[in-house]
């Protein structure tokens, strides 16, 4: 799976995704941050995972804090 997050950057962001990705029974294969100035996309591969874990670390990223957009492919 492929998941992109749109928002503003902050220092903890990054780590905090990686959290919810790995409490949901996933892990981050590869990263990339692409950003300038007041935002910040950062996109993952993930690990092979049900739909529902999916779905649940989509909803989960969503209501962090400085978040404004997650796309979610695969």
């Amino acid at each position: 799976h492929y998941l992109r997050v749109s928002g503003e950057p902050h220092p903890g962001l990054d780590r905090r995704i990686e959290s919810l990705v790995r409490r949901a029974g996933l892990s981050v294969q590869n990263r990339a941050v692409r950003g300038k100035g007041d935002h910040v996309h950062l996109g993952y591969i993930v690990s092979p995972g049900t739909a529902d874990a999916v779905r649940d670390v989509r909803a989960a990223v969503t209501r962090l804090a400085r978040v404004h957009d997650v796309l979610v492919l695969g």
